[in-house]
């Protein structure tokens, strides 16, 4: 996901936003989006969008946004974390204790449900988290350059549904927020770029010491969304306080790692 310059604002998001304003009209079920090798699944209920998700690193995605909400739920810890990837995320399939029948059926959704089922996550919390996840893989969608989109359609494979937002609604907040990174470029043209911190002297000269320690030990190739988490952010805020440190040098940008390099 790099983000376009504003000129090219209008003229981009047409397409990808024609996709998502289709959803509307959609029965039931799942809007499967194929473009650059790269699966976009859209969960369709009465209307309303009730999951999205896209492959690249999905898992991880869930992650992300449990540690967020462990502030929360202190259940959500480390542990339970790693526990969620070893039930749904192991590479040998012989190993999966929980079986995805079906490609559009999201590992990360049934792992959702596991934790709603076994009480580890309330359901209040759940519609939230699927909420934030759903607008951070809207954000990546909306970017994607003018071209083909090959959609399939295919029936309703979600069991239990936490979150319906309507299709205006999302597009609304996605875009107000596109428009608020397009304002921090050319400096960061992606919430995955890594950053580091290369100079504690200089950044002790807009914050404490302290505040410049403890970034000394997370900055160290976390891109904005890890950092998010990490620190209980919206990682768009983050971008807007530490680009002037980044704009002064700071803290360094690195190109986003695979397999967000290979997709923008």
């Amino acid at each position: 996901m790099v983000f376009a310059t504003l000129d090219m604002v209008d003229d981009q998001i047409k397409t990808a936003k024609s996709v998502l304003k289709g959803l509307e009209l959609r029965e039931d079920g799942c809007v499967y989006v194929i473009r650059n090798s790269i699966r976009w699944a859209f969960y369709v209920h009465h209307g309303k969008l009730a999951y999205a998700s896209h492959s690249l690193d999905s898992f991880e995605r869930l992650e992300r946004h449990l540690r967020g909400l462990s502030r929360e739920v202190p259940a959500l810890n480390d542990k339970l974390r790693s526990q969620l990837r070893l039930i749904f995320d192991d590479p040998n399939p012989d190993n999966a204790k929980y079986k995805v029948t079906s490609e559009i059926l999201c590992t990360e959704y049934l792992a959702l449900l596991w934790l709603v089922n076994e009480n580890y996550l309330p359901k209040p919390l759940a519609s939230k988290l699927v909420a934030r996840m759903a607008q951070e893989v809207i954000e990546s969608f909306l970017c994607l350059e003018d071209g083909q989109f090959i959609e399939k359609y295919y029936p309703h494979l979600l069991r239990n549904i936490y979150c319906k937002l309507t299709t205006s609604q999302i597009l609304d907040v996605v875009e107000k927020r596109l428009q608020a990174w397009y304002s921090l470029g050319p400096t960061i043209c992606s919430p995955h770029q890594c950053l580091y911190l290369v100079s504690q002297t200089s950044a002790a000269r807009r914050m404490s010491m302290d505040t410049v320690q403890r970034l000394g030990r997370i900055l160290r190739g976390f891109n904005f969304y890890q950092l998010g988490a990490l620190l209980g952010k919206d990682p768009l805020m983050l971008a807007k306080q530490l680009s002037p440190m980044i704009k002064d040098g700071s803290i360094l940008l690195r190109a986003p790692l695979p397999p967000y390099r290979d997709w923008e």
